[in-house]
């Protein structure tokens, strides 16, 4: 009987048809590590699932890495569904995934991590976008539960501390599946009242109940308000998304309401502390200057007024007289010097004039003989460079005798760069001749 040959193209169609019709195949749950994890261009990510004894090749085409809520990290624990097939092309068996869940350790804390640290290098929490909490509030929006715990513990802080104050609620909702949609309604609405800040909070819970407050819509609408934000989510030991993007962050929501404003008892002290200070030293001020102007009601000036302006007017006119003599003295020798000058600078100018002139011309004729002198240099330098331009052009060389072949503008050096029938053209000294190969 005549062997038949398969192709190993056929080979691996065959293999892959036979993984595809296995039925336990078509939907397996593995358990392993993620190595080897590569990213492509395209979307898909391409890595090898492996344990302690064995290692498989996988890959998680586009469309799946699109639902992934979590990033794949070399080193991952993860708990994967998928498929077994063949790759036909390699002719390797492969792993097709199409869903990742982390192992070990909960899903939540890891989503938390990895969009923290995204936002973090995207520069949603540095400390340059907070805005300053303003010291004395006139209008506080606070968004959270109705009724709740929260809310009570911030209305009573607030009364306690700054009664002052008028406050607008804005109920919403604080868990559940689409409650971050409910918060960033009440967001952007209270943060288009132009109030003086806002309080965002919610009492404590596991991190399953507060995760609204780790949505990244949310946290990109709090890093987006133009009213400065306090994050009061939470007891001390819980810390959200909203806590790291908001303007401030307090440990709880009786903590924000604290935050937010002063304790209108201490500024109460504090004025009339100020008052008594500035009382006691108007006091200082005061007998201080009575001490001043009871000493200066005995000076000589204040008691005979006329007196003082009468020799004050005397010593004016001592120095008044002084004054004068010391002009006119002045006035004289200047007068004299004048005199002696005119006698010597007439003579003094001629002569210089006259040596100016002759130096001068001195040095008009030194440059004229440097200029002449310098012209035949040059005339003699440049005869020199001619001739040897001369001994060496080509031009005298054609002169002599020999010839340049050039085919095709390119200079013949060789025999074996022509061949017969070529044109080509002999440049002599005085033309050209256009010939044609023979042998």
């Amino acid at each position: 009987m005549e062997q038949r040959y398969l192709t190993v193209s056929a080979l691996n169609n065959y293999l892959k048809a036979k993984l595809d019709q296995d039925v336990h195949l078509q939907k397996i749950f593995l358990q392993g590590e993620i190595s080897n994890l590569k990213l492509h261009s395209s979307g898909h990510y391409y890595f090898t699932l492996k344990d302690e004894k064995s290692r498989i090749n996988a890959v998680m085409f586009s469309s799946y890495v699109q639902k992934l809520k979590i990033r794949l990290e070399n080193g991952m624990k993860v708990l994967i569904v998928g498929s077994i097939s063949v790759y036909v092309a390699a002719g390797n068996f492969q792993l097709y995934v199409y869903h990742v869940e982390p192992d070990g350790i909960g899903n939540l804390y890891i989503q938390f991590e990895q969009l923290k640290k995204k936002l973090y290098n995207e520069g949603l929490f540095e400390d340059t976008h907070k805005k300053r909490i303003p010291l004395y509030p006139q209008e506080i929006g606070i968004i959270t539960a109705y009724p709740s715990a929260a809310l009570e513990d911030i209305l009573r802080t607030l009364h306690n501390r700054f009664p002052l104050v008028k406050v607008k609620l804005f109920p919403t909702l604080v868990q559940g599946e689409s409650a971050y949609q409910n918060i960033i309604r009440c967001l952007k609405q209270a943060d288009s009242l132009g109030l003086d800040v806002l309080i965002l909070a919610r009492g404590g819970g596991s991190l399953e109940d507060l995760w609204n407050f780790n949505n990244e819509e949310l946290v990109r609408t709090i890093y987006h308000c133009q009213t400065p934000i306090i994050s009061g989510v939470g007891h001390e030991v819980d810390t959200t998304l909203t806590d790291y993007v908001a303007d401030l962050r307090a440990a709880t929501p009786t903590a924000a309401a604290t935050a937010a404003v002063p304790d209108l008892n201490e500024l109460l002290m504090q004025n009339d502390a100020t008052m008594d200070y500035l009382q006691t030293l108007m006091m200082h001020q005061l007998e201080n200057t009575k001490t001043k102007l009871a000493h200066l009601s005995q000076h000589p000036c204040l008691k005979e007024p006329q007196r003082m302006i009468t020799k004050q007017q005397e010593k004016l006119g001592m120095h008044t007289l002084f004054l004068k003599q010391q002009m006119s003295l002045v006035l004289k020798h200047y007068r004299y010097q004048l005199s002696q000058l005119d006698q010597k600078i007439v003579p003094m100018t001629q002569q210089f004039i006259q040596k100016q002139y002759y130096t001068i011309e001195q040095q008009t004729q030194q440059m004229q003989y440097a200029l002449v002198q310098k012209m035949n240099t040059e005339k003699q330098h440049f005869g020199q460079l001619l001739e040897q331009l001369q001994l060496l052009s080509p031009l005298n060389i054609l002169k002599r005798g020999y010839a340049i072949v050039e085919t095709n503008g390119h200079v013949v050096d060789s025999v074996l760069q022509v061949k017969p029938h070529d044109e080509i053209a002999i440049r002599l000294s005085d033309g050209t001749i256009k010939a044609t190969v023979k042998e």
